[in-house]
């Protein structure tokens, strides 16, 4: 049969996960006040907005991977996702007046709209 488990740490967050005998994902926090996420396996390394707790503000990925920045709005959600790499890429997300998605425009390299 298939097998997976799980590792905890003392305050109950996940360490690791091994699906049949192998480690396919492993993750470390920051400690102090915040406790956020500092790396995943399968993601890369967090960096957050000093103003804000668990914001992020960039996503730098394993070598050889690129980076994604991460902009807000006024009231906290998501403006734009930026990613840098040989394909350079940009989703904009705009809000109606009810702060619900009104739009996501995704465009690379700069060029055409794509929706």
């Amino acid at each position: 049969g298939f097998r997976e488990d799980f590792t905890y740490d003392g305050v109950n967050r996940l360490l690791t996960v091994t699906k049949g005998g192998l480690q396919t994902l492993s993750m470390t926090y920051q400690t102090g006040v915040n406790d956020r996420i500092e790396s995943k396996s399968d993601a890369g390394f967090y960096s957050y907005q000093s103003n804000s707790n668990h914001r992020l503000e960039n996503l730098n990925q394993n070598l050889g991977s690129p980076s994604h920045d991460i902009t807000y709005t006024g009231i906290g959600k998501v403006a734009t996702i930026t990613e840098t790499g040989s394909i350079n890429k940009v989703l904009t997300l705009t809000y109606g007046v009810d702060n619900q998605r009104f739009s996501a425009v995704y465009k690379e390299n700069g060029g055409a709209n794509l929706y």
